[in-house]
């Protein structure tokens, strides 16, 4: 199963905001989200545990902001239009190393990126975050 964006979609009305995606997708052409000729809004959301992609991108240009894309079984992003570059900056990874690019960041220990993605700068800690906060006040003696 998966959720997807096709090019009959309405890209200005298409949003994934505060969302958890998890163990979605198939094998070699699906993503927990698959984008084809589709460029929705995805912000605040988890992608996670794919079978195989996160997210997998047909000539798509999806708008993201702070997601957490983490434990897919192949790639969090995959991009599958090389000459098409998907910003991505600004999510997290599974790691603060950032995502594994095999030329591009070796080293890092989060979910891989593919060729096309432009995952630089990257978050070194998770998005997800409570919707509220709780200051305690402090007594000094």
């Amino acid at each position: 199963s998966r959720i997807a964006f096709e090019e009959s979609s309405d890209d200005s009305s298409s949003l994934i905001n505060r969302a958890v995606i998890q163990y979605g997708g198939g094998c070699c052409y699906y993503g927990g989200i698959t984008l084809v000729e589709a460029s929705p809004t995805i912000q605040n959301t988890i992608v996670a545990y794919g079978n195989y992609y996160g997210i997998l991108a047909h000539n798509s240009q999806p708008t993201l902001g702070c997601n957490d894309i983490f434990g897919n079984g192949s790639y969090g992003f995959y991009n599958a239009t090389l000459g098409n570059l998907v910003i991505a900056e600004n999510q997290w990874w599974g790691s603060s190393s950032g995502p594994y690019h095999p030329f591009t960041n070796p080293t890092g220990l989060g979910n891989a990126v593919t060729d096309g993605v432009d995952y630089v700068p990257w978050r070194a800690s998770s998005c997800s975050s409570p919707e509220f906060k709780v200051f305690l006040p402090i007594v000094v003696r």
